[in-house]
């Protein structure tokens, strides 16, 4: 645990230039989305398309603690690891449910999850700690984009049994 601890207050704070710029430019296309879905004629398509961009996106973080699970040569991946990167597609993909409702839900949740899992994974070591920090900087965007799609679905209904 110590050495964890360590590694953890040794390890570089400086993010990657890359990746703020990718991180970023995932964040600067939220509010685009939310806007067409609240004012786009075809509401039904722009929230489909907004959950199914957050889907991806929520899978690509599942590969990204994969990658870095994988990446590490000095030690084996802990099973969490491992579990959480098969986990968050899955989630991802349970989002795409017929109800979009229930899907922005489950993204928000599977946010949320992997967020805090990874910030207390870069705590301990087993991730890079700039990482831990940079998903907490990006989380607000991706739930309050969700919420905002929420809202729309809630104002129209829900579109119970898929719109």
């Amino acid at each position: 645990m110590l050495t964890h601890l360590l590694k953890a207050a040794t390890q570089t704070t400086h993010t990657p230039k890359a990746a703020w710029v990718l991180g970023g430019l995932n964040v600067s296309l939220l509010p685009w989305f939310a806007a067409a879905v609240w004012f786009a004629d075809d509401t039904v398509l722009w929230v489909r398309l907004s959950i199914a961009y957050e889907a991806l996106t929520l899978g690509v973080l599942g590969g990204v603690r994969m990658g870095f699970a994988f990446g590490e040569k000095d030690r084996l991946p802990e099973p969490v690891d491992y579990t959480i990167a098969i986990l968050l597609p899955l989630i991802a993909w349970l989002a795409l449910i017929p109800v979009p409702l229930a899907g922005a839900a489950v993204l928000m949740a599977g946010f949320l999850i992997s967020t805090f899992s990874d910030f207390a994974a870069a705590q301990s070591g087993r991730l890079p700690y700039w990482y831990g920090r940079l998903r907490l900087q990006f989380l607000p965007a991706m739930v309050l984009f969700l919420a905002v799609v929420m809202a729309k679905l809630m104002l129209d209904g829900g579109w119970i049994g898929g719109g």
